[in-house]
């Protein structure tokens, strides 16, 4: 297995089965999706029979032999009402998408998908037995549920158990398996489309949500992202073990995930420091900066996916992070059914009949059959030229062959209609059928992709619902073939708004390594990860559009945040403006995250980690803003002091120091010595904070000058002011270096 490169890497046996069984949910959704188009004119009693006329010739003759049964051979229905079962399963599909986000976050996917067999199970029945149109109504909502929720929960569970290599391509198989469901309801359709036999087109998706409930129950496989978010460790090492073989080296994916330690490990970690224990950062500092630079990965890859309350559907919506995430994902989602594809996949067969006579199911076939042949080849496109290419050139082709479709109708050219069709199709094969369902879990965090996901797929199945519903309609009501120029101008909208708002996500595995500028900050008591983003356009609403607006959003350790976090982004972002040229970047937004890794208790500060935890969150968004190239008026740095019981004054104190002190002062000076912060809590007079404030200054200059002090200090400092002066310019070099070579 280490010989193999690339998509196959650490690709098993046990990999392979359980991706088929999980994605049979997918499947499902796009056997439901076209169950109707070929038997549409038989169940709606308009004809009596389609497609094969041998095998026309030999059921009917079975059929004619056969007494009348409990059920009636069609069910009368006018195209509106017609319309109604065919987008009534989209409404189903948006419940499902809304709730199946937190339930796979809080009781696994595993279980989220077996939940999702008995909906299309119980779906599938009551629709093959449906005696009247609100029976068939009923069934396909149930059926919908299933269907929602799948393509929310098995997207989420391929990204977190396919190789991280190749995470884009098996990704596709999410449409890939939809696009098998199309291809085989085409196929029953056209061979089952007469008498009562469309009956069986129905039940068939029943018979295939049984065999997935079976396989899942008897060989499917937790997502192992999913049990370490959740504290359950060496069951996810035993899991992604199953998953990549013996052979595999699976701790760098498993460092990937970050470190998820317990409550009771991080309470153990606190007694040691306070125990005074060596944990690597000692009072003189002399081995602090190879500390920092030894825990500088595992600090930030435990920031990655650092286990956090899931947040909800609409918690999500409050979150200012995944707020641009879930604005780009549900735009792809519109995107990708207004550009007009179910158009073909439900109502191809009646919408070509006219121009191909009995070949328009064939063709509607031969369409199932490109569809799944263009997806599958261009898997691996999303991570060669990567997503948001990929949806361009998607969107160019289905734009343009939607003018061609129309041009084809309306000049009646069969030709030209064919072709266009398939080429169409093609164009949706190659960027909108697979990419939109890995962009949630790769534009947000760990906590709120399930959520992230169900918003996307709400917007997903109420476009489905839209052209479901309307297509008919306005295709009735507008000359032959214009409906297509309507397609052709949402795909220049959205073509638009994707290289606007979507940002390119290959090679990324979560939210925190797309910031614009990154970094980790860790001090004695605190580990900080800084993401920056911007600048980017806004609509500016305050006194001061002329000037950027500094968004500073703070997530605490565990929990949510509090008032206490919204006083300390109001803090933070008042000296961030002293530092940053906020006049260059007029109605623009620059937005500065600050993830904190590691703290000590709150219970244990007693009310001084407000303003201990300053310095840190500074001197961290200070170097993302430099690392993402922000144009900074000054050069600034930060230091934590207290004055001990016996009035000495320590910088930068270890936990006892803190715990043991009369006041605690967060400083923060420019390049010139301008004090840029002075918060402070405690007892004390104008002397000692002269004292303090002299202290701090000195500190902070050493770390952001080059005076002839600095030697010494990088060999005495009891801080980590030096140690932000060296990443800082090691972190400048690295940026220009990289921005050289591309």
């Amino acid at each position: 297995m280490s010989g193999r490169s690339g998509i196959f890497k650490d690709l098993t046996p046990r990999f392979v089965s359980v991706l088929f069984i999980s994605t049979i949910g997918p499947l499902l959704f796009g056997y439901h999706l076209a169950e109707l188009n070929a038997p549409q004119d038989v169940i709606t009693c308009v004809r009596k029979s389609i497609g094969a006329t041998t095998w026309t010739r030999i059921t009917t003759h079975f059929r004619s032999n056969e007494a009348e049964g409990p059920l009636p051979q069609c069910i009368p229905m006018n195209p509106a009402q017609f319309g109604l079962v065919s987008s009534i399963f989209t409404l189903g599909g948006l419940v499902g998408a809304l709730t199946a986000g937190p339930v796979s976050a809080k009781q696994g996917r595993l279980r989220a998908m077996t939940y999702n067999t008995i909906f299309y199970i119980v779906g599938a029945v009551i629709e093959a037995l449906a005696p009247n149109l609100t029976t068939m109504v009923v069934g396909r909502v149930i059926s919908g549920l299933g269907a929602g929720a799948s393509l929310v929960v098995v997207p989420i569970w391929i990204s977190e158990t396919a190789p991280p290599e190749a995470k884009g391509f098996w990704g596709a198989g999410t449409q890939i398996m939809t696009n098998v469901g199309i291809l085989i309801a085409q196929v029953l359709g056209y061979f089952l489309s007469r008498g009562s036999l469309w009956r069986f087109i129905l039940l068939a998706a029943g018979m295939i949500a049984f065999i997935q409930a079976v396989g899942l129950l008897v060989g499917g496989q937790e997502s192992p992202k999913w049990l370490a978010e959740n504290g359950r460790g060496p069951e996810a090492r035993r899991a992604l073990r199953r998953l990549r073989g013996h052979a595999a080296d699976i701790e760098e994916e498993i460092h990937g995930w970050g470190s998820h330690d317990s409550p009771q490990d991080l309470d153990d970690e606190r007694e040691a420091l306070m125990g005074g224990e060596d944990t690597g950062v000692n009072k003189q500092g002399d081995n602090l900066g190879n500390v920092v630079q030894d825990s500088l990965h595992r600090v930030k890859s435990a920031s990655k996916d650092v286990a956090k309350d899931a947040l909800g559907v609409f918690a999500v919506l409050k979150d200012p992070n995944s707020r641009p995430a879930i604005v780009a994902v549900m735009g792809v989602m519109l995107a990708q059914q207004l550009c007009g594809i179910n158009s073909i996949v439900m109502y191809g067969v009646s919408l070509l009949a006219g121009l191909l006579e009995s070949n328009s199911a064939l063709l509607n076939i031969l369409v199932a059959v490109l569809n799944i042949f263009v997806t599958t080849a261009a898997a691996p496109l999303p991570d060669k030229i990567g997503r948001k290419m990929c949806l361009l050139i998607s969107i160019a082709g289905m734009g343009t062959n939607s003018i061609l479709l129309g041009i084809g109708i309306m000049k009646q050219i069969p030709l030209l209609s064919a072709i266009a069709v398939l080429l169409f199709v093609a164009s949706f094969g190659i960027g909108l059928g697979p990419v939109p369902f890995i962009l949630s879990s790769e534009l947000v965090g760990p906590e709120a992709v399930g959520a992230t996901q169900s918003w996307a797929l709400a917007a997903n199945w109420v476009s489905t619902f839209a052209v479901a519903q309307f297509f008919p309609l306005v295709n009735a009501n507008l000359p032959a073939g214009h409906v297509y120029f309507l397609f052709a101008g949402f795909a220049l909208f959205f073509g638009i708004f994707v290289a606007w708002r979507v940002p390119e996500t290959r090679g990324k595995g979560n939210a925190d390594e797309r910031a614009d500028g990154s970094a980790t900050f860790t001090s004695n008591l605190y580990s900080i990860l800084a993401g920056v983003n911007g600048p980017v356009e806004v609509q500016r609403r305050d006194e001061l559009p002329e000037e950027a607006y500094i968004e500073v959003n703070i997530r605490p350790g565990s929990g949510v945040g509090t008032p206490r976090e919204r006083h300390l982004e109001s803090i933070v972002a008042s000296v961030l403006r002293s530092v940053i040229l906020v006049h260059l970047h007029p109605r623009m937004l620059i937005q500065v995250t600050l993830q904190v890794l590691q703290e000590p208790s709150e219970k244990l500060m007693k009310g001084k980690g407000e303003v201990a935890v300053l310095p840190s969150l500074l001197n961290a968004a200070f170097l993302a803003l430099v690392d993402g190239g922000i144009p900074l008026e000054t050069t600034m740095s930060a230091v934590l002091v207290v004055v001990d019981a016996t009035g000495d004054i320590v910088a930068e104190p270890s936990i006892k120091e803190l715990l043991a002190c009369q006041s605690v002062h967060a400083l923060a000076y420019d390049v010139q010595g301008e004090m840029l912060l002075d918060q402070c809590t405690g007892t004390f007079d104008m002397s000692i904070w002269e004292q303090v404030a002299e202290l701090g200054a000195q500190r902070c200059k050493c770390a952001v000058t080059d005076s002839e002090d600095t030697d010494e200090m990088r060999d005495n400092d009891e801080s980590a002011a030096t140690w932000l002066r060296n990443t800082l310019e090691e972190k400048v070099r690295a940026a220009n270096a990289w921005r050289e070579q591309t």
